[in-house]
């Protein structure tokens, strides 16, 4: 459940991108930030890192419309395929 964190701050954070349709490299960027801050302290800084990468490059490949990402977010939460991100904390 502490992992779940990062996704749960991806909904404050990506409520600021609610007009946009697609992921700019500012949400990119901003969403890796806050996914690491979310992880600060968990877990050591470079799988942090990974786990926050793995989870980004499957939000934007599942999702390219983030709006549509946002419109899914428990489907986000369950989704097994992200899950497996987590391997990379291991």
């Amino acid at each position: 459940m502490r992992f779940v964190l990062p996704v749960i701050l991806l909904t404050v954070f990506m409520s600021a991108t609610s007009c946009k349709d697609t992921w700019s490299q500012e949400d990119k960027d901003n969403y890796l930030n806050t996914c690491m801050e979310g992880l600060n302290g968990q877990v050591n800084p470079d799988k942090a890192k990974s786990y926050c990468n793995c989870m980004l490059d499957k939000l934007v490949e599942r999702y390219p419309d983030v709006n549509d990402m946002m419109e899914h977010m428990q489907d986000v939460v369950n989704d097994s395929e992200l899950q497996k991100c987590k391997e990379n904390l291991k």
